[in-house]
């Protein structure tokens, strides 16, 4: 049951569609390849790729891709990447991002992973850039830690060209019976 197609292919799962020029599936495993590709998969992450390998029911590898959630016709940021492991509400996994508003590269990261899951998330928080007369321009990267499913903490570094460097940290708690806490250190 291996099926091979050419032209406009349009292949519908539940919860995903995918539309390309060339397909290589088997029905049975409903694994398989396809050039081309632009797609949707539920909720709501929007992909184009020069190619899309289904690894499993959940698990794909994108081959020069842009991915978003943006649900305009024109999405308003997207990320571009040299290739990407998805798991679905799992994570997705980019190399050689470039993190777009519309079509303007803002930053790139060698490495990403963004998890998809509801859960919290140990892990690097997007990075922030401001300007204030005082501190001039400003660079900030917080890192997310979740201790325990109770507790948690946010460290971050901070770049003031004016200024120099400044850190802190965010933890918190809570307890049974509403007791919980706040530690706030700059």
């Amino acid at each position: 049951k291996d099926v091979t197609a050419e032209g406009n292919v349009v292949i519908q799962f539940p919860n995903e569609n995918i539309s390309g020029e060339k397909a290589s599936f088997n029905l049975d495993s409903s694994i398989g390849e396809i050039k081309k590709v632009h797609g949707m998969i539920q909720p709501t992450i929007f992909y184009k790729a020069e190619s899309l390998e289904r690894k499993s029911e959940s698990v794909y590898h994108f081959q020069k891709a842009w991915i978003t959630s943006c649900t305009q016709p024109v999405p308003r940021w997207k990320f571009s990447c040299s290739k990407a492991d998805f798991r679905k509400n799992d994570y997705m996994a980019m190399w050689n991002s470039i993190f777009f508003i519309k079509k303007v590269p803002v930053f790139y990261l060698p490495y990403m992973r963004y998890p998809l899951n509801k859960e919290r998330a140990t892990g690097l928080l997007a990075p922030q850039l401001a300007y204030s007369g005082i501190k001039g321009v400003t660079y900030s990267q917080s890192f997310y830690w979740a201790i325990r499913r109770n507790m948690d903490a946010t460290l971050n570094l901070n770049y003031y060209s004016e200024r120099g460097l400044g850190g802190g940290l965010e933890y918190r708690y809570l307890f049974s019976e509403g007791t919980g806490g706040q530690l706030n250190l700059y």
